[in-house]
């Protein structure tokens, strides 16, 4: 099984500024030592998620270097921010500019929608999901355009599945995939990936890419798709109720063989999804897992992002 790597240490000025950042957030300096990475990012610097850290904290932004170390959680935070970024200082972040493969995409995302929760308030789930860039998609978007992937994926049919603002889906066009196709069941979502594209993509992968409306939990809609050469997944292995379906839907796309580049999170949540799928994907749709490692290995993520590289 696939097991995450232990978070890289703590520099020292990275401490000093947590220590520091708290402090601006009134939160007390004695929660440091307790607490991991994520658990500062969120008490600090977070951006937005369901957890109801949804509009940031301002300490963070009153001092660029205490920025850049205290909310570095998936690379600079500067080059990459925070993601899933849904707010900073100035407000809703609507779009992002990221750079890698020695260009600069421009994502289009909405995370102005809430759903109330009976929890916190409101939690910033549901829809919004498939609405921002996260990790996940980041990461995978740079494996298959850094040509780190073990795939060529020239003059292939591409197929994302819930792909949200399809960033890979974009990667995989600009590879020279003969089709890239963005899949997933919001409109929201697709309309946003389309515009994403708009402003990301030259003319000859946009041409290439695609971005259309399908369930992949609905067995008669995925056989409609016919096969794909490859699949992109990143993120679906989050919620148990989606494992199997998903490992349905690839055994009906990879009918006639395909190649698989999948990402994931390694949370105490996810992990065991994770290793699910490793174990029984030869079996339950002939797939080859040939690579299995930690995507910041391999510079793809930040150490302390917990996220599995699959192929």
């Amino acid at each position: 099984p696939f097991r995450s790597p232990a978070a890289a240490p703590w520099p020292r000025a990275l401490v000093v500024a947590t220590a520091a950042c708290l402090v601006r957030c009134a939160a007390s300096v004695d929660e440091v030592c307790g607490k991991r990475y994520h658990e500062l990012y969120e008490l600090c610097c977070g951006c937005g998620n369901q957890m109801g850290a949804w509009s940031g904290r301002p300490g963070c932004w009153e001092d660029e270097g205490v920025f850049r170390l205290c909310c570095d959680f998936y690379g600079d935070a500067l080059e990459v921010p925070n993601l899933p970024c849904w707010r900073d200082a100035s407000g809703v972040r609507r779009t992002l500019e990221l750079t890698f493969a020695g260009r600069r995409w421009t994502v289009v995302q909405d995370p102005s929608i809430r759903v109330w929760g009976p929890i916190t308030g409101y939690e910033e789930a549901g829809l919004i999901m498939s609405r921002v860039v996260w990790h996940s998609a980041y990461t995978l978007a740079r494996w298959i355009s850094e040509e780190q992937a073990p795939l060529s994926l020239a003059g292939l049919r591409v197929v994302e599945l819930g792909s949200g603002i399809g960033l890979p889906a974009m990667a995989a066009a600009h590879a020279g995939a003969a089709s890239a196709l963005a899949l997933d069941i919001d409109p929201r979502a697709l309309a946003l990936a389309r515009a994403s594209a708009r402003r990301s993509l030259p003319e000859g992968p946009l041409a290439r890419f695609a971005a259309a409306s399908l369930d992949f939990r609905n067995v008669t809609q995925v056989a409609a798709l016919g096969t794909a050469d490859v699949i992109l997944v990143s993120g679906q292995l989050y919620d148990t109720d989606l494992l199997w379906p998903l490992l349905a839907a690839l055994r009906s796309l990879c009918a006639a063989g395909c190649g698989l580049l999948l990402v994931s999170s390694t949370d105490e949540w996810t992990l065991p999804n994770v290793n699910r799928f490793i174990g029984v994907a030869g079996s339950e749709v002939g797939l080859d897992i040939d690579d299995v490692f930690a995507c910041s290995e391999r510079g793809l993520a930040h150490p302390n992002a917990g996220l599995a590289c699959t192929a």
